[in-house]
This record gives structure tokens, C-alpha cells and sequence, in this order.
């Protein structure tokens, strides 16, 4: 047996061959010679030992092995102690059971760096018994380092992928779902395996799927146009349906996944709830809305205001001059039914006036502690026969009901308008409920337009059995004009007369409505917790007042200074009249000038009459005013300081109006007792 070595292997030859052997044809010769060839020129180390680990055949020796001649030797005493006993091991394994097996060991390079080397150890049979053994030996350092970075970056994806909100998702062209981050839960109760057996159109909105369908077919269409560039990523909004039918939106950024020749072959996305910020764009879409509302009925309210003071003047004059020709017309003349009708359309002009400013808020208000079931009793007699007979009223008071400061004839207003409207949607009959109650409100924005100040209030609720109102109008009902009623059958001013008032006596007033079945009006008032007395109303004194005292008529409407004075005169008052403030204390000024009362027109040029009343009271302490004035509260309260307290004659006024003002202030001038 020789030995010889090449400079490519070590190997154990033969230069006589086996007896019995027969002569290898020449193919046969060159197929094994490109065996060996292929052997020797391998990347890896092959070694063949026989059944004890003795190396037989190598085409390099293991790296880390000793240097020098190894054939003959057994491979154990060739290599590192350290890797003995893995070796022995797998050697022993592999002859025993006549099975392949594994070992790995590492080693450090020149250069310090850790080396592994992994080695199949692959058994030969020829006879059924293990007579050689093949170990083929592999550097796996490289592979195992880009594994290693492999694994690390899944393990970060994947916690990225379950830890984040944000829906990670791909899709085939055939929109079904080849994968889904564990997200997906929470957004929409289905699991991930669930997802995976699903396609998009089941998960989708019809709305949203017909929208990512187009976006994925124009994309596909850019896609084989080359004088088009496709856009790289797509953001939409996109409604999901949840496992149990609700619905939640998201917004989706959307990109094409490509194969290798850059053609699309699915798409991935990642998705993001956004159900919160809609439901608040939608919230600020709707508060906008309101306030643009509240914007045009503060505009309409302003004008209402500006107007209703230049019609006071003129009514003032039309009423009281229509009621001194009554009284000088029989009732057989030919001209009472002409002055009877101006009487009546004057009337009607003085109150569609009064809903004007009440809509504004700018209307007089006299208010006083109330107990709103006692006005509610007081009221049912005469709503009773407002509304007929074929609709039952029901009064539900609660017995305990704190006590508001407002106006009782315009609670009784608010009440005789919303009767009216509730009569009108039951026109063949129905139920019409007044409750009262207790009630504290809480911050509200959303419901109303206008934010709730927090604190106690008292309900006055209206609710009836008609018709209902439209969703559509219910934005609207509260503006002036507005009415569902056919042409001629009302003035829209009702309800919104009732808004101002509510508004102007600092509470809410909220309507909930549905076709065809009712309506219900909420009012709620600032309770008062003091414990104040109920002021009750008194009559309104028609008598007529007539006197012999001297007055200062103070007037810079000429129209309405002559009919002033006619009527005091009329009455048996003396009448000094001054068409300004100026001229007014020229006569204040004379001593000789017997005065017993002050009647003085508010807002005037130059000098206003509250600040007449304040030099009038310098001058002559005891001397009473009266104030006359067509001017909101707003007006009175801004440039004059007057109040509800002061003595003020609204106009339009009628001549009994006047004379029973004017005797009132008089006498408690008189006696203040």
C-alpha cells in the first residue's frame, strides 16, 4: 500500500487492483474522474473514515485540524481536544444505528472572529454493516450570522406588528387577505386566523370596497401605461364592519407589493383608527352649523329690535289717536266701524311688534318670583278653551317646585304659543301634557345651540300627540317666519317669540320630535334657592285716572308729545312741554314753575332722560318721574342704567296706559307708605 498525495487531496491509493476486479471502460473512468474532480474541488471539507475513525480519504483536512500529513490517522488525535468527545459521540451514533447524523463545533480564526463548522456524518453499507463513514464539513459561520440578523429583525417586526394600534395588512390582486397584525382584534373582534379565510369586500363597507376597487383598478391601469407614473401609496377612508355589524373608520395608506420583475402582485396596507377624530370633525362640522344658526337668528334679532322701536313710535301715535276718536264717534256713526277696524289692525301691529322683540331678547321684561304651577293653573281655564274640546289637557305639576325669577305675563305668553302649535298639529284631536319639575343641568355641547351653564333649574315641559315635526326642520323651527303652516294660516313668529323669551329670562328651551309621533318641548329656568315671597301679578287698573297736577311732558317725537298731551290735558292734568332735555331744564329752572311730575321720553338727542331725571332731582328733590320709552331693555340698560325697577310706560301705549301710569306715580309719590 502506497501513499501519495496530490496537491488538491490526501488520499490512500492502489496500484494493483482487488483480485477479481474487472477491467473499468473508458466512461466509466472519466465519470469517476469528474466525481473526484468535483470532490476535490469543493468548498467543503469531505473526509471518509472507516468504522474506528480512521481517515481513509480527505480532500482537506477540517479547519482547526493539525497540519501535515492525516490519512492512516484517526481523525480525533488530528483535531482540538475540545471537539473529542462531540465527535466521538456522533461517530460512535452513526456506526451503531447505521443512520446520519449531525455535530457542530466552533473555532476562532486568526483574527479572533468565532468560526462554526457543521458536519454531516453520513454512514456507507455496502453489506448491511457500517464499513466507512463520509463527513462532510461546512464553514455555516456566514450563514448563521445573516440568520441570526434575520431572526433578530422578525422578532422586531413581529413585536412591531403586536404591539402597535396601527393594522398591518396585505392582500392578494384578488383582494383576499394573506396576512393581518395581531391589531386587528380590537378594531374589529375578529381574530387573525378568521381574517385569513375572509376577503376584503367581507370586511369592508360597500361604499369603501367599491372605492379601494377603482383605486386598485386606476393603479393597475397607470401600472401598463409608460408614459403614466403610478403613484407609490394611496391614503383613503375606509369604513370597516365589525364582527357584530357596527362600524368603525379607519384611514388606510395603501401601496403595491411587487415581484421581482417590478410588476404588482398585491397590495399592503396599514390602517389606523380614526372613528374618535371623525366623530369630532363631525361634532365640529355640527357646532359650526349651530353657530351659523344662532349667528343668523342674532343678526334677524338685531334688525327685529331696530325695527319694533320705529313702529312703538308710530303705533304709539295710530292707537291713541284711533282711541280719542272712538270716544268722540256714537255708535251709530257712520265712521265708528272704519275706526273700530284701525283700532284692531293697530293692535295687531303693537303685538306682532312685541314677538318681534321678544324673539330679539329685547323686549321689556318685568320679571318677578314665581311658582310656574300656579302660572300653569292660572292659565288652564283659558287654554282649555284655546285648544277645543277634542284635546284633552293634562296638567302633571310637581308639588315641590322651586320658584324662578321671570316675567309672568310672557311665561304666559310662552304657554299660550306652544298650546297653539300643539293645537295645530292635532287637528283631529289629542293629549296635550304640562309638566313641571325640579331639574339640574350639566354642561351640554352638542344638543342645543348654545352651551349649558351648569347648576339647578325648573322644567316646563309641553308635550302633544300630533303630527311631529320633520328632522329637517327642527334646525329651523325657532327662526322668525318659519312655519310649516299653509300660506295664511300663521306668522312663524310663535316660536320664536318663545325662544327670545326663554333666552331673554336666562334658561334653554331643546324640542324632540319625530314624524307622526309628537312633539315635546323642554324649558328650563335658573332656579331661585332663596327663599323669596311669591310675588303674585295685580290687574292691570283700565280705569280712567284723572288729576289737576301740573306735568313736565318730555318728548322729541312731535306726534307723540301732541298726543301725550291731549290725553293728560284731557284728564285734567296741567301740561308743560319740552321738545328736548335743554328745554326741559330751562323750565326746572324757574321756581315759579309749579311741577309735580317729570313724563320723559328715554333716548333723546343730546341728553337722554335718565340723565335729565338725575340734574331734574338736583334741582327739585321730591319731583317723581316717569319714563316713556320704545327701546329694548338692552338699549335701557347700556346708555340710561335703567332697570325693571324704574317707572317706565312702554310704548305703544293707549291713552288708559298713560293715565293710569301717571296717576300711579303720583300717588305713590303722595304717599310712599
Amino acid at each position: 500500500m502506497a501513499k501519495r498525495s496530490s496537491t488538491n487531496s490526501l488520499a490512500v491509493e492502489s496500484d494493483q487492483r482487488p483480485s477479481g476486479a474487472t477491467e473499468r471502460s473508458p466512461s466509466a473512468v472519466r465519470h469517476f474522474d469528474l466525481q473526484r474532480a468535483a470532490v476535490e474541488h469543493s468548498p467543503d471539507s469531505v473526509l471518509v473514515l472507516d468504522g474506528k475513525g480512521t481517515v481513509l480519504y480527505a480532500n482537506r483536512p477540517l479547519p482547526g485540524m493539525r497540519e501535515g500529513a492525516i490519512l492512516g490517522s484517526s481523525i480525533l488525535e488530528s483535531m482540538p481536544s475540545s471537539w473529542r468527545s462531540t465527535v466521538s459521540e456522533c461517530l460512535q451514533r452513526v456506526v451503531e444505528t447505521g443512520r446520519a447524523s449531525r455535530f457542530e463545533v466552533e473555532l476562532k480564526d486568526p483574527s479572533g472572529r468565532a468560526r462554526i463548522l457543521e458536519s454531516r456524518v453520513s454512514p456507507i453499507q455496502p453489506n448491511g454493516e457500517v464499513s466507512l463513514v463520509v463527513v462532510n464539513t461546512t464553514d455555516v459561520s456566514d450563514r448563521r450570522e445573516l440568520e441570526s440578523k434575520l431572526r433578530i429583525s422578525a422578532e422586531r417586526y413581529r413585536f412591531l406588528t403586536d404591539t402597535i394600534t396601527d393594522v398591518i395588512w396585505t392582500m392578494d390582486l384578488d383582494q383576499r387577505i394573506t396576512y393581518v397584525s395581531p391589531s386587528i382584534r380590537p378594531l374589529t373582534s375578529y381574530s387573525v386566523e378568521e381574517m385569513h379565510m375572509m376577503e376584503l369586500r367581507e370586511i369592508l363597507a360597500p361604499e369603501s370596497f367599491a372605492l379601494v376597487r377603482e383605486i386598485l383598478l386606476e393603479e393597475l391601469r397607470l401600472e401598463y401605461q409608460p408614459d403614466l407614473e403610478p403613484s407609490r401609496a394611496r391614503t383613503v377612508d375606509l369604513k370597516l364592519v365589525r364582527k357584530d355589524g357596527s362600524t368603525v373608520w379607519c384611514e388606510a395608506r395603501m401601496s403595491f407589493l411587487r415581484d421581482h420583475r417590478g410588476r404588482p402582485k398585491g397590495v399592503l396596507g396599514v390602517a389606523r383608527d380614526i372613528s374618535s377624530w371623525r366623530e369630532a370633525q363631525e361634532a365640529l362640522v355640527a357646532t359650526e352649523d349651530r353657530l351659523r344658526r344662532a349667528q343668523r337668528l342674532e343678526a334677524v334679532g338685531q334688525l327685529a329690535g331696530g325695527v319694533a322701536h320705529d313702529f312703538n313710535n308710530l303705533l304709539t301715535v295710530i292707537i291713541g289717536n284711533v282711541e280719542l276718536i272712538l270716544k268722540e264717534l256714537t255708535s251709530g256713526d257712520v265712521l265708528r266701524a272704519q275706526a273700530d277696524e284701525i283700532s284692531k289692525a293697530a293692535d295687531r301691529a303693537a303685538a306682532l311688534t312685541r314677538q318681534l322683540l321678544a324673539f330679539s331678547r329685547k323686549q321689556l321684561m318685568m320679571p318677578k318670583v314665581l311658582n310656574l304651577n300656579a302660572v300653569v293653573e292660572d292659565m288652564a281655564s283659558m287654554l282649555r278653551g284655546l285648544i277645543g274640546e277634542n284635546i284633552e289637557l293634562r296638567l302633571d305639576l310637581y308639588p315641590a317646585l322651586a320658584r324662578v325669577k321671570a316675567d309672568p305675563s310672557q311665561i304666559e305668553l310662552v304657554l299660550v304659543n306652544l298650546a297653539v302649535n300643539a293645537r295645530d298639529a292635532m287637528s283631529e284631536g289629542g293629549r296635550l301634557v304640562i309638566e313641571t319639575g325640579n331639574a339640574h343641568l350639566d354642561p351640554r355641547l352638542g344638543e342645543s345651540d348654545f352651551t349649558v351653564v351648569e347648576g339647578p333649574y325648573v322644567m316646563l315641559a309641553i308635550t302633544d300627540s300630533g303630527k311631529g315635526i320633520d328632522p329637517s326642520d327642527q334646525a329651523k323651527i325657532f327662526e322668525p317666519f318659519f312655519t310649516t303652516k299653509e300660506v295664511g294660516k300663521g306668522t312663524g313668529l310663535g316660536l320664536s317669540t318663545v325662544y327670545g323669551i326663554v333666552k331673554q329670562s336666562g334658561g334653554y328651551i331643546w324640542v324632540t320630535s319625530r314624524p307622526a309621533q309628537g312633539c315635546r318641548f323642554e324649558i328650563y329656568l335658573p332656579r331661585i334657592e332663596a327663599d323669596y315671597p311669591v310675588q303674585q301679578q295685580s290687574d292691570e287698573q283700565r280705569h280712567r285716572a284723572v288729576g289737576r297736577e301740573t306735568v313736565l311732558l318730555v318728548e322729541d317725537e312731535d306726534s307723540v308729545r301732541a298726543l301725550s298731551r291731549r290725553i293728560l290735558e284731557d284728564a285734567g292734568y296741567q301740561v308743560v312741554e319740552a321738545p328736548r332735555a335743554g328745554v326741559a331744564l330751562e323750565v326746572l329752572e324757574d321756581d315759579a314753575q309749579a311741577l309735580d311730575l317729570l313724563v320723559t321720553d328715554v333716548i333723546m338727542p343730546g341728553m337722554s332722560g335718565a340723565r335729565l331725571s338725575e340734574r331734574a332731582a338736583a334741582m327739585r328733590p321730591n319731583l317723581p318721574v316717569l319714563f316713556m320709552s320704545g327701546h329694548s331693555e338692552e338699549m335701557l340698560t347700556r346708555q340710561a342704567g335703567l332697570d325693571s325697577s324704574t317707572n317706565l310706560l312702554q310704548k305703544p301705549f293707549t291713552p288708559e296706559a298713560l293715565m293710569a301710569k301717571v296717576r300711579e306715580v303720583l300717588d305713590l309719590a303722595s304717599d310712599p307708605a
